[in-house]
């Protein structure tokens, strides 16, 4: 059982292109044969750290939806020695 941790610039792109997450997740996993796809606490962190850099309250409010879709529908691992081996 393999798995995918996401780096930050791919939600952040997607965000930004306004993809559905849902459309992301169908393709990262249609691009890889690993089983579960994932994100670091440090990746979330990069993301929340984008909804206080929004130009606008209501574009940083569609990053919030974004990211809690988003951690709503992924694992999202403490980022350990491990895991930055991994990635």
């Amino acid at each position: 059982m393999g798995g995918v941790i996401l780096d930050s610039s791919v939600p952040i792109r997607a965000e930004r292109e306004r993809i559905k997450v849902q459309d992301l997740l169908l393709r990262v996993r249609s691009l890889t044969i690993a089983e579960n796809v994932g994100l670091t606490s440090i990746g979330v962190t990069e993301l929340l750290h984008g909804i206080y850099r929004a130009e606008s309250p209501e574009r940083a409010q569609m990053r919030r939806l974004f990211l809690e879709t988003l951690i709503n529908d992924l694992p999202v691992f403490d980022y350990t020695l491990e895991i930055a081996r991994l990635a």
